[in-house]
């Protein structure tokens, strides 16, 4: 990740899948640079390209339209927004990292109380860590979306993860 952020170009990957002693070329994963960016829902998960940092960058980048376009949110408050890429290692909260709790601050976001939550607002929680390794957005007063490993992007209810969020977060200066 660090080497494509640096060139701010489109880096791929060909993979050379082999079935039955029969090797064929799969499908290129390409990122960065224009890379168009797929729907976000219903993507496969693969670490640092398709996660749920980048279904957070993706979406503050589509934007009320965006998202409106694609189903998601008719009620998204903000104009895209650019978010930063983070180069990350696929378990970086076992790394002794802390990719969200060291970006909050430094990428504008900051923290509210669970009662302020509102469309736009992002959740951070722990999968199977002491750290916060997981995050989603609240589409609509009722609705996340959020990626998890082995798992397409989704949107589901809010309840059960609002529950389980330890950290609800607003970007600064897109306060209305």
């Amino acid at each position: 990740m660090i080497g494509q952020i640096s060139t701010d170009v489109a880096w791929g990957i060909i993979p050379i899948l082999e079935e039955d002693k029969i090797f064929r070329i799969g499908e290129p994963i390409m990122w960065g640079g224009n890379v168009p960016k797929s729907d976000l829902i219903g993507r496969e998960f693969l670490h640092g390209i398709h996660d749920c940092y980048s279904l957070i960058k993706d979406t503050f980048a589509l934007g009320k339209e965006g998202l409106a376009a694609q189903g998601i949110s008719d009620v998204w408050p903000y104009e895209p927004r650019l978010l930063p890429e983070v180069p990350r290692d696929d378990g970086w909260w076992e790394l002794g990292k802390d990719l969200y709790v060291d970006g909050l601050k430094k990428n504008g976001f900051r923290i509210i109380q669970p009662h302020e939550a509102r469309a736009g607002d992002g959740f951070l929680t722990k999968i199977r860590s002491d750290k916060l390794n997981h995050a989603g957005l609240l589409v609509t007063d009722d609705t996340i979306i959020h990626h998890l490993p082995m798992r397409a992007s989704r949107r589901e209810p809010a309840g059960l993860w609002g529950r389980q969020a330890e950290i609800w977060v607003r970007h600064e200066g897109l306060d209305a």
